[in-house]
């Protein structure tokens, strides 16, 4: 059987692109995110920091002691937030999954100016990796995780159950450790503007 010369361009066209997309969607990869099992609190002292996507800059100090600051500025929206030195716990859900409860800490994964429309933090929170929805409004809660590369993360809850984990962008939704070269200076004893 003869193939009509017009139909050969066409088909050479759609394995081409159907190359190509398996490719491109190939290179983007969902996050994976491990519970890093057993851990000590001394295993999250030291200074966290996130960029959000709105440009804002949040950084939290953590102490062994079990007292923490956190401070956000973010200079497109002209906010700056700086609390004194809280109360933070560490507990250990049945799953396994490690969670922090950063007294009177503030949510500003949405922004600052969000925070402001909504008076606080918002009342109720999603957990992605328990699949549960949590009441919070006075604490800032933070799930433990481990990446692939073996590295600790303090990774936010959602304000939605349907927000599903960012292909492109997720580095938003995570405090990394910080690196002490880059932050400005900041140690545990002085950190970030915090108020005595």
């Amino acid at each position: 059987m003869r193939r009509n010369n017009n139909e050969t361009p066409y088909f050479k066209y759609l394995v081409c692109m159907v190359l190509f997309l398996s490719m491109v969607s190939c290179s983007f990869s969902i996050p994976h995110f491990e519970i890093p099992g057993p851990i000590q609190a001394s295993d999250l002292t030291g200074i966290w920091e996130i960029t959000y996507s709105d440009s804002g800059h949040d950084v939290l100090v953590i102490n062994g002691d079990g007292t923490y600051c956190q401070h956000y500025s973010n200079s497109k929206q002209v906010y700056e937030y700086s609390s004194s030195w809280l109360p933070w716990q560490m507990s250990e859900l049945p799953s396994g999954e490690i969670r922090l409860q950063m007294g009177s800490g503030r949510y500003f994964l949405n922004g600052a100016l969000y925070y402001e429309d909504w008076g606080g933090n918002p009342d109720e929170l999603y957990d992605p990796f328990e699949k549960d929805s949590l009441r919070s409004k006075d604490d800032l809660p933070l799930v433990v995780v481990r990446n692939r590369k073996g590295e600790l993360l303090l990774y936010h809850l959602w304000t939605s159950s349907d927000r599903g984990f960012p292909i492109i962008g997720g580095e938003n939704e995570y405090f990394r450790r910080a690196n002490l070269s880059a932050s400005n200076g900041h140690t545990l004893d002085n950190g970030p503007h915090c108020v005595p």
